[in-house]
Protein backbone atom coordinates (compact mmCIF):
# COMPACT_ATOMS: atom_id res chain seq x y z
CA UNK A 1 0.00 0.00 0.00
CA UNK A 2 1.11 3.08 -0.87
CA UNK A 3 0.15 6.60 1.24
CA UNK A 4 0.90 10.23 -0.15
CA UNK A 5 0.76 13.34 1.85
CA UNK A 6 0.46 16.31 -0.68
CA UNK A 7 1.71 18.66 0.56
CA UNK A 8 4.53 21.69 0.87
CA UNK A 9 5.81 21.42 4.24
CA UNK A 10 3.31 23.70 6.19
CA UNK A 11 2.28 22.88 9.51
CA UNK A 12 -0.59 20.54 8.33
CA UNK A 13 1.35 18.38 6.61
CA UNK A 14 3.75 17.35 8.83
CA UNK A 15 1.19 16.80 11.93
CA UNK A 16 -0.62 14.50 8.87
CA UNK A 17 2.84 12.83 8.19
CA UNK A 18 3.39 12.38 12.00
CA UNK A 19 0.02 11.27 12.40
CA UNK A 20 -0.27 8.35 9.69
CA UNK A 21 3.28 7.32 11.43
CA UNK A 22 1.91 6.66 14.75
CA UNK A 23 -1.29 5.10 13.35
CA UNK A 24 0.81 2.70 11.17
CA UNK A 25 2.50 1.38 13.96
CA UNK A 26 -0.09 1.24 16.57
CA UNK A 27 -1.58 -0.99 13.65
CA UNK A 28 1.55 -2.50 13.18
CA UNK A 29 0.85 -3.08 9.43
CA UNK A 30 4.29 -3.96 7.26
CA UNK A 31 4.29 -3.07 3.47
CA UNK A 32 2.88 0.25 3.70
CA UNK A 33 5.19 3.36 2.52
CA UNK A 34 4.30 6.65 3.58
CA UNK A 35 5.65 9.43 1.26
CA UNK A 36 5.20 13.05 1.29
CA UNK A 37 5.25 14.84 -2.01
CA UNK A 38 6.15 18.79 -1.91
CA UNK A 39 6.31 18.96 -6.05
CA UNK A 40 3.94 21.15 -6.66
CA UNK A 41 3.21 19.99 -10.32
CA UNK A 42 2.25 16.29 -8.66
CA UNK A 43 0.22 17.91 -6.26
CA UNK A 44 -1.39 20.05 -9.00
CA UNK A 45 -2.45 16.64 -10.73
CA UNK A 46 -4.67 15.88 -8.04
CA UNK A 47 -5.52 18.78 -5.58
CA UNK A 48 -4.85 22.55 -6.14
CA UNK A 49 -2.08 24.54 -3.71
CA UNK A 50 -4.88 26.30 -1.55
CA UNK A 51 -6.14 22.53 -0.18
CA UNK A 52 -3.34 20.86 1.22
CA UNK A 53 -2.52 18.68 2.84
CA UNK A 54 -4.03 16.22 0.46
CA UNK A 55 -3.82 12.19 1.53
CA UNK A 56 -3.71 9.51 -1.47
CA UNK A 57 -4.20 6.31 -0.15
CA UNK A 58 -3.53 4.10 -3.34
CA UNK A 59 -3.99 6.33 -5.53
CA UNK A 60 -7.66 7.54 -4.24
CA UNK A 61 -8.03 10.64 -3.26
CA UNK A 62 -8.89 10.84 0.44
CA UNK A 63 -9.16 14.04 2.12
CA UNK A 64 -7.76 17.04 1.48
CA UNK A 65 -7.47 20.90 3.31
CA UNK A 66 -7.64 19.11 6.93
CA UNK A 67 -5.75 16.21 9.18
CA UNK A 68 -8.22 13.69 9.42
CA UNK A 69 -9.36 12.27 12.75
CA UNK A 70 -6.98 9.79 14.70
CA UNK A 71 -9.75 7.46 14.06
CA UNK A 72 -10.72 7.77 10.41
CA UNK A 73 -6.86 7.24 9.96
CA UNK A 74 -7.47 4.20 12.01
CA UNK A 75 -9.97 2.79 10.00
CA UNK A 76 -9.20 3.72 6.71
CA UNK A 77 -5.43 1.83 7.54
CA UNK A 78 -7.18 -1.10 9.63
CA UNK A 79 -8.67 -2.58 6.36
CA UNK A 80 -4.86 -3.11 5.11
CA UNK A 81 -3.99 -4.65 8.37
CA UNK A 82 -6.93 -7.45 7.99
CA UNK A 83 -5.68 -8.11 4.12
CA UNK A 84 -2.38 -8.94 5.68
CA UNK A 85 -3.31 -11.23 8.50
CA UNK A 86 -5.71 -13.01 5.58
CA UNK A 87 -2.42 -13.00 3.52
CA UNK A 88 -0.84 -15.16 6.26
CA UNK A 89 -3.38 -17.30 6.65
CA UNK A 90 -3.49 -18.34 3.10
CA UNK A 91 -6.70 -17.56 2.78
CA UNK A 92 -5.97 -16.82 -0.96
CA UNK A 93 -5.38 -14.47 -3.29
CA UNK A 94 -8.79 -13.90 -4.94
CA UNK A 95 -10.09 -13.52 -0.92
CA UNK A 96 -7.07 -10.98 -0.23
CA UNK A 97 -8.24 -8.97 -3.76
CA UNK A 98 -11.89 -8.98 -3.03
CA UNK A 99 -11.22 -7.35 0.67
CA UNK A 100 -8.90 -5.15 -0.83
CA UNK A 101 -11.31 -3.52 -3.72
CA UNK A 102 -13.61 -3.41 -0.20
CA UNK A 103 -11.70 -1.27 1.53
CA UNK A 104 -10.81 0.95 -1.39
CA UNK A 105 -14.37 1.51 -2.11
CA UNK A 106 -14.64 1.98 1.60
CA UNK A 107 -12.43 4.99 1.13
CA UNK A 108 -13.61 6.10 -1.94
CA UNK A 109 -17.51 6.20 -0.49
CA UNK A 110 -16.27 8.13 2.92
CA UNK A 111 -14.38 10.78 0.99
CA UNK A 112 -17.78 11.88 -1.07
CA UNK A 113 -16.41 9.19 -3.88
CA UNK A 114 -13.44 11.10 -5.03
CA UNK A 115 -11.41 8.78 -7.03
CA UNK A 116 -8.48 10.31 -9.11
CA UNK A 117 -7.76 8.88 -12.67
CA UNK A 118 -4.39 7.25 -11.05
CA UNK A 119 -6.03 5.34 -8.71
CA UNK A 120 -5.39 1.46 -9.18
CA UNK A 121 -8.08 -1.71 -8.10
CA UNK A 122 -6.57 -4.77 -7.88
CA UNK A 123 -7.84 -6.58 -10.63
CA UNK A 124 -8.98 -10.56 -9.81
CA UNK A 125 -7.12 -12.77 -12.53
CA UNK A 126 -9.33 -16.30 -11.24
Amino acid sequence: MKIEILGTGCYNCIELETLLNEVVEELGTTNVEVVRVSDERRIRKYIPLDEIPGLLIDGVLASTREVPPRQTLVEWLSGVRVAEKMAETNLGVKDLCLWRNECLERITESCGGRKMSGARTVRNSM
